[in-house]
């Protein structure tokens, strides 16, 4: 995600509010071209909830570019993981440990804006990780600067075109490193802008290995939350050797204790329920007792709920869809 614009504590601040709301394991940020200064005082301030790996532009680094890849230390284990600056203030790769035996690389990139620049950035970018063996990511995510697919990916040509050499290169290196745009692969003919500026187009993408995607779900581009002009494209990566986790036992979702009908309902059956366990208390018998009585309330809210999900569910869910198809 594009990190330019705003206040820069006050938007690490919303970064760590939007990691923790919607358990964002790891985010990338392009464009955060903090001071050493205030870089020092955001790794303070988060540094109980966040691992911030930061790469600073070499000439500039208060006024432009800067890479960062955030880690969410109750989510993942961000003391164990490892940073590498690939292209000072443009590329850098974290490398996270995924389970019991494997590691996942995560490359995060800040692509240039200027035409002229970006076939050769490409073409140093494959160049660095072909010479280095330690290089073998498996996530190549950021703001690429670049469209592969103009007719699709670009409202319009107000953001001006790439040059053809540019995407040649970006399109041998992920020939090379097997990977595949999964948002567009997912969406092979929906438009989804995340760049919302002048001339919206789909610059921001996350490209994964072939043999990674198909552990890959819920790809999305959306808003953020906060001022920028960039929209947040997400995904939801497991792993194949993850140990089998069922469904869990059924929970009342918390949104339908506020619910008037359900309420009233849960309320009507727990003065059913205080009758039945003073009559049984003392006149009881092994079919008739309080803890019968309340073994057969537990089961009549159960109902009560899932009947009222069964119904209403659709509707709401529908209503979402509208919504969203309105904002696409």
């Amino acid at each position: 995600m594009n990190g330019r614009g705003g206040n820069p504590l006050d938007k690490w601040g919303s970064i760590n509010n939007l990691m923790k709301k919607r358990r964002i394991a790891i985010l990338s940020l392009q464009e955060t071209h903090p001071s050493d200064e205030m870089q020092k005082t955001i790794e303070k301030s988060f540094r109980n909830t966040l691992r911030i790996l930061h790469s600073a532009d070499p000439d500039n680094p208060g006024r432009k570019g800067g890479v960062s890849i955030v880690i969410h230390k109750s989510l993942l284990d961000a003391k164990n993981a490892t940073h590498q600056v690939v292209i000072p203030g443009r590329v850098n790769i974290v490398e996270i440990p995924w389970n019991e035996s494997d590691k996942l690389q995560i490359m995060n990139v800040y692509a240039p804006v200027k035409n002229e620049e970006k076939a050769d950035f490409w073409k140093g970018l494959k160049e660095a990780i072909d010479n280095d063996e330690n290089l073998h990511p498996d996530v190549v995510l950021g703001d690429l600067n670049l469209v592969e697919n103009p007719e699709i990916d670009r409202l319009n040509n107000r953001g001006g075109s790439d040059p053809e050499a540019a995407r040649i290169e970006l399109s041998e290196l992920t020939t090379e490193l097997d990977l595949t745009d999964g948002w567009r692969r997912r969406n092979p003919r929906k438009r989804g802008y995340t760049f919302t500026g002048n001339g919206q187009s789909r610059l921001d993408r996350i490209y994964v290995k072939e043999e990674l995607y198909q552990w890959c779900t819920d790809w999305k581009i959306e808003h953020p939350g906060f001022r920028t002009d960039h929209n947040m494209v997400s995904v939801q990566i497991t792993s194949e050797n993850m140990p089998y986790i069922g469904k869990g036992r059924w929970a009342l979702p918390a949104y339908l204790l506020k619910n008037s009908h359900i309420k009233k309902r849960i309320q009507e059956r727990a003065k059913h329920l205080q009758t039945v366990v003073e009559r049984t208390s003392l006149i009881g018998d092994r079919a008739n007792n309080p803890q019968t009585a309340l073994k057969t309330f537990k089961m009549e809210i159960i109902d009560i709920a899932r009947e009222y999900q069964r119904t209403h569910q659709p509707r709401l869910e529908n209503t979402i869809r509208s919504l969203q198809k309105e904002l696409e």
